[in-house]
């Protein structure tokens, strides 16, 4: 009788461990981070414009998607401070919201310019997302860019904003 008491609590500990086991068996999948580029070394010239790139009274964002993990964005005529040490991007994922917020360091002069941000989304599931990108000097609302991406079905597209005021209506 005596053994059988020290077994009970054994029988007891198995079933309860044994139903533990998880059967989660998707690999774990590396986090999504973001990569940028801006070539800081002068404002935008308009004099030769490239077939892409849009004119001065406009600030475009073009995407495209490789259909597995990698969304590529150029944000065309972002404004930042004419001379910025560097232009900073930082990146947030949360739910189905991509929130990108650019900005410019060491604002050394005191003037406004136009650059071109080159980024990368590296480890993107495919899915529907709607993508927020916030810019230092667009106060009004209808400005921001909110776009919506369906990465299972489109593969590419543009979203451009018309803008008449400093310093895209200065050009």
């Amino acid at each position: 009788m005596k053994s059988l008491k020290g077994l009970i609590p054994a029988i007891i500990a198995l079933v309860f461990l044994g139903g533990c086991e998880t059967t989660d068996n998707e690999p774990d999948l590396p986090d999504p981070y973001l990569d940028s580029y801006a070539d800081v070394e002068e404002c935008l010239s308009f004099s030769l414009l490239k077939d892409s790139q849009p004119g001065p009274n406009q600030s475009c964002v073009s995407f495209s998607y490789d259909g597995d993990s990698l969304l590529s964005i150029i944000h065309y005529n972002s404004a930042f401070n004419c001379c910025p040490e560097k232009v900073l991007t930082t990146f947030e994922l949360r739910n189905d919201t991509i929130l990108i917020t650019e900005d410019d360091s060491l604002q050394l002069c005191r003037c406004n310019c136009l650059f071109n941000v080159d980024m990368k989304i590296h480890n993107l599931p495919p899915s529907e997302y709607v993508m927020i990108i916030r810019e230092p000097y667009v106060d009004q609302e209808d400005q921001i860019f909110v776009i919506d991406l369906d990465l299972e079905n489109m593969r590419a597209g543009q979203v451009c904003k018309y803008r008449d005021f400093y310093p895209w209506h200065e050009l």
